[in-house]
């Protein structure tokens, strides 16, 4: 025992070099066994190999990550809408020990209930236009898509210029009025399709005629109408309505909540901040009495914020671009823009005293013109606060939503019991809707509203019609939610004397009216829905005129009259678009009517150009006068602006002159179109 204890001491360190090396054997013998990896991975491979995963990375993996999304029905959509804004139950999360911060001492300030001004500023217009509604059930299920293609095209091109002709008033050789007639001759669809080529020209027809959609400064269709029914596709149907606007007074509601409510007891920012959440729209009938003759019997309500919900999920087939900052805006107050085909729609949208750039647009204009005036260092536009800069509009259904598959407008066979009501006054969206402490509020607010003439309620052509508004917030001393509404001790008396009618009224009913109205607005001025025909100014030409001198004076004597081109269109509420026709020249006196041979129609949702023979459009707009066409002193080739004065079916007056009107008279001649195949 005694051998093999020294043995151990005195080779111990032989023992374990022998280890090593054994163990250093094996793993060289191990590696040895390995392949080489240099005869598969060589650096091109490698190369190849990173460049081949790079590529795939920027591939669609759409289908692979998100599974194939199955149709579901309206009705289901609607019970899990429900469902979703259905209130917790708190008792599961109730704390034994609730900690509140209490105020102490007598000199506990009560909550008052702020002060809701009415909104102001309430401006009206009648509105015609082409809109995009659900319904059809193909994707050419609606009248204008039935109808033949436009005639091609027919475009002069001459192959060596001829001499130039006399110079006309207009600063246009008589040899180009020629090129003119006849190339609109082709655009209005009276093509020379069986015209004889000669020496000097050629004729190309243009097939396929298409609209320029960059030419559009309206909403954009989409494929399908609703996304819960595949076969509801989208159609032009006439939208013919009221439009208005008015202004919500923000930074004074905004200082009046805090009048009430910053230094009182128990004051939480999140409840206790503007939260819009309704607003009503009430018309009268001014036809036969004035406004300052309106009693309250006369006033009925037509709209509020639910109903426009509805409207816009079912009928609309989706809704326009908003061109309102969204400082200046609320989703609840700010109704969506109709989904307006090929015109502007900035006209009924806005309101003048609203700004067309956010406050940050706004702020960094001061600071780059505070720059220019002072050099004294630069401007760090990302250390500044600015408020409301990340949210947006949201739009109906923008959940998922709900498309009803109505045909034609659908105001008539609309569901009205489709859930709306209920989500909205078991609390919905003000249930989550959190206020917010602002440094600096906006002044105003945008109210939207209208009133259609194709709805139940309808407004009625030939009447006239005055219009007030309220608003509704969520209530601060009775919210949504019961949970969050504060003590009674903490509520001044005539406060808490409304309060307990309220808890009383929802132990009831078993809902809580947590909506907190303000007053009327004032009324607005009459207005009535417009007429469905439109007459736009071209050029005009210019009565010779010879003056005589008679005593000391000259007195100028009119030898012709002036006369002008005319676009003149009518909204065909079968087609659903507008049908533009040519006057070629109408004179002082003239009536604006027409029977075109062909007239040429925009299809807005495939911009197919259709066309309609033996059209008839009847207006009943007179031309008083007519001014313009004078050759300016800079150069006989221009003319000062044609304008017209009109007196339309209504009774009014209006002023139509050539500038303005020069994008629509472009537009629905084609003239575009003409330009291009001439070159």
């Amino acid at each position: 025992m005694d051998k093999i204890k020294s043995f151990s001491l005195a080779h111990f360190e032989k023992v374990v070099l022998a280890g090593i090396v054994a163990l250093s054997g094996f793993l060289v013998y191990r590696g040895a066994q390995l392949p080489d990896f240099t005869n598969e991975k060589t650096p091109e491979q490698l190369t190849q190999e990173a460049n081949t995963v790079k590529l795939g990375i920027d591939d669609d993996h759409t289908e692979q990550i998100i599974p194939e999304r199955k149709e579901t029905s309206a009705d289901s959509i609607v019970a899990r809408t429900k469902q979703l804004y259905k209130p917790v139950d708190p008792t599961t999360y109730k704390l034994s020990k609730i900690w509140v911060g209490e105020t102490t001492g007598d000199s506990v300030i009560r909550r008052q209930d702020p002060l809701l001004l009415p909104p102001i500023d309430l401006r009206t217009m009648g509105v015609v236009c082409a809109i995009a509604a659900n319904g059809a059930r193909e994707v050419d299920g609606y009248p204008l898509a039935q109808l033949d293609g436009a005639d091609d095209l027919e475009v002069e091109e001459k192959k060596r210029p001829r001499t130039r002709g006399r110079r006309g008033r207009r600063g246009m050789d008589e040899t180009d009025d020629m090129m003119m007639d006849d190339g609109m001759m082709g655009m209005m669809g009276g093509g020379r399709r069986g015209a004889r080529r000669g020496d000097d020209e050629d004729l190309k027809p243009i097939s396929n005629r298409r609209f320029d959609a960059s030419q559009s400064l309206g909403y954009t269709p989409t494929s399908t109408g609703g996304t819960t029914n595949r076969n509801n596709f989208p159609q032009p149907k006439i939208g013919w309505f009221i439009a208005g606007t008015a202004l919500l007074p923000h930074r004074e509601i905004y200082e009046a909540y805090e009048l009430a409510l910053k230094d009182a007891s128990g004051y939480d920012p999140t409840r206790d901040t503007p939260l819009y959440y309704d607003f009503e729209v009430q018309r009268a009938d001014v036809t036969d009495k004035s406004v300052q003759q309106l009693n309250e019997e006369d006033w009925t309500k037509v709209y509020d914020r639910s109903l426009y919900t509805k409207i816009a999920d079912t009928v609309w087939q989706g809704f326009a671009p908003e061109i309102v900052p969204e400082d200046y805006r609320d989703e609840n107050i700010t109704t969506w823009i109709p989904p307006v085909l090929l015109d502007d729609y900035s006209h009924f949208a806005l309101h003048p005293r609203i700004p067309m750039l956010s406050k940050r647009e706004l702020e960094e204009r001061r600071l780059i013109e505070d720059e220019k005036n002072d050099r004294s260092g630069e401007i760090n536009l990302e250390n500044l606060d600015f408020q409301n800069d990340e949210s947006e509009l949201a739009g109906p259904g923008a959940g998922g939503g709900m498309r009803g598959g109505g045909g034609g407008m659908g105001y008539d066979d609309m569901d009205m019991d489709m859930g709306y009501d209920d989500m909205y006054s078991g609390g919905g969206m003000g249930m989550f809707s959190r206020g917010q402490v602002e440094i600096d509020p906006v002044d105003h607010k945008l109210i939207r509203f209208y009133d259609f003439g194709l709805y139940p309620s309808k407004a009625k052509p030939g009447r006239k019609y005055s219009y007030r508004l309220r608003y509704a917030v969520i209530d601060p001393n009775f919210p949504a939610l019961a949970q969050a509404q504060p003590t009674t001790s903490k509520l001044s008396p005539d406060v808490a004397q409304r309060v307990m009618a309220k808890v009383s009224e929802a132990k009831e009913s078993g809902k809580r009216n947590f909506r907190l109205w303000s007053e009327w607005s004032e009324p607005t001025l009459p207005d009535s829905l417009p007429t469905t025909y439109d007459a736009f100014a071209g050029s005009v030409t210019r009565g010779s005129v010879r003056s005589y001198t008679l005593g000391d004076r000259s007195v100028p004597v009119a030898r012709e009259t002036a006369s002008a081109k005319v676009l003149l269109s009518k909204f065909d509420f079968n087609l659903g678009v507008r049908v533009p026709v040519m006057i070629d020249e109408i004179k002082e006196g003239g009536v604006l009517s027409k029977t075109a041979e062909v007239a040429e129609v925009i299809d807005p949702i495939t911009n197919m150009i259709k066309k309609v023979t033996d059209y008839e459009v009847k207006s009943s707009i007179s031309v008083v006068d007519i001014d313009g066409g004078v050759s300016l002193e800079m150069s006989e080739e221009l003319t000062s602006p044609g304008q017209m004065l009109l007196f339309d079916s209504t009774g009014k007056l209006s002023v139509s002159n050539d500038i303005d009107d020069q994008r629509p008279f472009r537009v629905y001649s084609f003239a575009k179109e003409k330009e291009q195949h001439e070159k």
